[in-house]
């Protein structure tokens, strides 16, 4: 019988010294499962051991006791979220070193409490919840907190999912921007809203997932951003949505694509479940990747064919700029200068307006194309404006493309 339970001589005569709980009982015999079984019953009648009252035990006191008779909170709690796997961890203050320690001092192997405290309400929540433990990656994670009461905090894990989007109105930011007088505070000027602008790329594309979800909110992580007046089209721009504290796992994500798509304002497509993983890589990659863009461009001077001919020539060539912070964005970005590649360009004339050309530019990742054009002060350069020798401005933009450097088949 000994055998089965793992136990010895010091084990018997601690424990008849210092008379346990039995959860403190399990820790040093650490049976295979933490029952109150024929097996532990006849160990104790064997070796005559006294289990103490819970509140009586000589070692915890009662705390262990009293983190486990949370557990039919916990379960009620936890019914209601959609999880396959699961974790949990304990935290104890310094204080109840000596949960640990008694057993130290006296030579002898046990569990640690916060293991022992995990080990049986995990089991608990295996067998009458079917579910999985899982200390990788698990979907809900359980924070077990014992200060002066026990009480518990649940961590669901987010969601992430990958596609990709086209915005097909100007005037319509990527992310929520917080209203400039109130700072998201929420005023008249705001309609009480707490935002610069009523629908962004991101509310549009979050609010059917948050839903779906039951999540408790989002975070939108694109790979970089399209100017709030300028389209984004072609095939569309990568991004992250995460989900935070889903209630729901598991959902359509073809309905939930064809509800968005109603929208004359956003387009998503290419949906996937995603990882955490792929928000770094995305924010990584962008700075790297190739984008393409489409300009009319406005010149204060009529263009000629010899402007024509210069410009086709200069595009042909790969460009290095060197870009002081926009003056446009200098308030919210460090004043630096950044270099950046132009790779090509293509010059069409607008046949209608001498004073009007369009400009395919394929260029890398980060680069202020409207800068690229105006010169912005001399803080560009070279610029459109320096090859024609004139004063051009940006009056429309358009994202034509953005490599996604095979983010769709990493996932």
């Amino acid at each position: 019988m000994e055998d089965d339970v793992f136990i010895n001589s010091n084990n018997i005569n601690f424990l008849k010294e210092w008379p346990s709980c039995k959860y403190c009982i399990y820790r040093l015999i650490q049976p295979d499962e933490f029952i109150e079984s024929f097996k532990f019953q006849q160990f104790q009648l064997d070796n005559s051991i006294i289990i103490a009252e819970e509140g009586d035990c000589k070692i915890c006191g009662g705390i262990v006791a009293s983190c486990i008779d949370i557990y039919d909170k916990l379960e009620h709690r936890i019914k209601n979220i959609e999880f396959s796997n699961f974790m949990i961890g304990c935290r104890i203050p310094k204080k109840f070193d000596f949960l640990d320690t008694i057993f130290i001092r006296n030579n002898l192997l046990a569990f640690p409490v916060k293991q022992q405290i995990s080990r049986i309400l995990s089991s608990k929540i295996v067998t009458n919840l079917n579910k999985e433990t899982n200390k990788d990656y698990p979907d809900l994670t359980i924070v077990i907190d014992v200060k002066t009461k026990p009480r518990f905090k649940l961590d669901i894990r987010s969601l992430y999912i990958l596609g990709k989007y086209q915005k097909l109105k100007r005037g319509l930011p990527q992310t929520k921007w917080p209203c400039s007088s109130c700072k998201g505070r929420k005023c008249e000027e705001c309609n009480f809203t707490g935002q610069q602008y009523p629908f962004t790329v991101e509310t549009i594309v979050a609010k059917p997932f948050i839903e779906a979800s039951k999540s408790l909110g989002s975070s939108f992580h694109g790979a970089g951003r399209e100017d709030i007046d300028a389209l984004m089209l072609g095939t569309g721009r990568p991004f992250v949505l995460e989900l935070k504290q889903p209630m729901v796992r598991t959902f359509d994500l073809k309905k939930l694509q064809s509800e968005i798509n109603f929208s004359d304002k956003v387009q998503i497509q290419h949906l996937q479940l995603s990882t955490k993983s792929v928000v770094v890589l995305l924010k990584n990659s962008s700075p790297d990747s190739k984008k393409k863009y489409r300009a009319l461009v406005e010149l204060q001077n009529p263009i000629n064919d010899e402007d024509i001919l210069s410009l086709t020539k200069i595009g042909g060539n790969k460009i290095i700029l060197q870009q002081q912070t926009p003056v446009r964005v200098s308030h919210r970005r460090a004043d630096k200068v950044r270099e950046k590649a132009i790779y090509n360009f293509q010059i069409t004339p607008n046949s209608e307006n001498k004073n009007q050309i369009i400009l395919e530019i394929e260029a890398q990742g980060g680069a202020y194309i409207k800068e690229f054009i105006s010169g912005d002060e001399g803080r560009t350069v070279p610029s459109i404006s320096n090859f024609l020798n004139q004063p051009v401005k940006c009056i429309e933009l358009d994202v034509l493309y953005v490599d996604d450097k095979g983010l769709f088949t990493l996932s």
